[in-house]
């Protein structure tokens, strides 16, 4: 009897304990982006006498100190860190701070210290994570691919040092391609994403608009990149428009060359040479008017 009454003693003290014992509130994990500020919030629940506050960083063997207040005194900041540091807290119950500017470096396990008396130290850690947005661009095959070719490079879609490393994804529909993607890691924890566009050249695909789109947690939203693709046709093209028309019909005939884009063009008569051929040669068009004077009639061909 005597020992069941001793164990039910020890419960009661035990549990009268921890309804009263002191605790210390903390945003858990933080994320900010590089170049943010962010707030550590650390809050003290006690019906005890608050004595200083600490602020670590979690090191071995030993934690590093870098800000100590006692209630009635101004902080003090304890090393080239600290003066990025600004105490937002009264430093008796609050002891929360901002870290401004935040760099890769500021990325740690800190720990928030409240000495109260005559309960003795109470403390909890906070976890910061520092996210670098990835540079989002496109850059072009640096061979132009040719019409007529194999599967070969269109562009590449690059996401450059980011933390952690991007999602890139190419939207080509309806078109099919393959993507090859290759990742590149530095000491600092960023990473660089290439997203190579692979493609087979073909008249169809000139002139027509994919996209880019970068996933990563810095962003608010998706980063969506636009490109035009462009093929060239490696020999030279010559284009002939022919009519045929009945002996009895004598048609005025009007032909017109429709050219999207500056190159060198050479016309003999409704013949168009083209000697270097470029992207502007693709979407070339001719519009070949036909009046019939004998029967009145009037057509159009449209000749892509």
């Amino acid at each position: 009897n005597h020992l069941g009454e001793s164990i039910y003693a020890c419960f009661i003290l035990s549990s009268l304990f921890s309804l009263y014992s002191d605790t210390v509130d903390v945003n858990g994990d933080v994320y900010a982006n590089l170049g943010e500020d962010v707030l550590l919030k650390c809050r003290l629940e006690t019906e005890d006498q608050t004595v200083q506050l600490t602020w670590q960083k979690q090191r071995l063997p030993q934690n590093e100190n870098f800000l100590t207040q006692t209630p009635g005194s101004p902080p003090k900041y304890l090393n080239d860190f600290a003066k990025r540091v600004k105490l937002v807290g009264d430093g008796n119950t609050n002891g929360s701070i901002i870290i401004t500017d935040v760099t890769l470096f500021d990325e740690d396990t800190y720990i928030c210290i409240f000495t109260v008396f005559p309960g003795g130290p109470v403390e909890k850690t906070i976890s910061l994570k520092i996210r670098a947005p990835p540079a989002v661009s496109i850059e072009p095959s640096p061979d132009p691919p040719e019409i007529g070719s194999a599967e070969t490079l269109i562009a590449t879609c690059i996401a450059a040092i980011g933390r952690p490393g991007a999602k890139v994804i190419w939207q080509t529909r309806p078109f099919t391609c393959s993507v090859k993607e290759s990742r590149s890691t530095y000491h600092n924890g960023t990473e660089t994403v290439q997203s190579k566009l692979l493609m087979v050249p073909r008249r169809e695909i000139h002139g027509q608009e994919v996209n880019c789109t970068v996933e990563h947690p810095s962003f608010m939203s998706p980063a969506k990149v636009p490109y035009r693709i462009s093929v060239y046709c490696t020999s030279a093209v010559e284009i002939r428009l022919h009519e045929h028309v009945n002996e009895w019909v004598s048609p005025s005939r009007l032909v017109q060359w429709l050219v999207h884009s500056a190159t060198t063009w050479e016309m003999r008569g409704s013949i168009l040479g083209v000697d270097f051929p470029s992207p502007g040669t693709a979407g070339l068009s001719c519009i070949a008017e036909a009046r019939m004077s004998a029967s009145g009639r009037e057509g159009v061909w449209f000749l892509p």
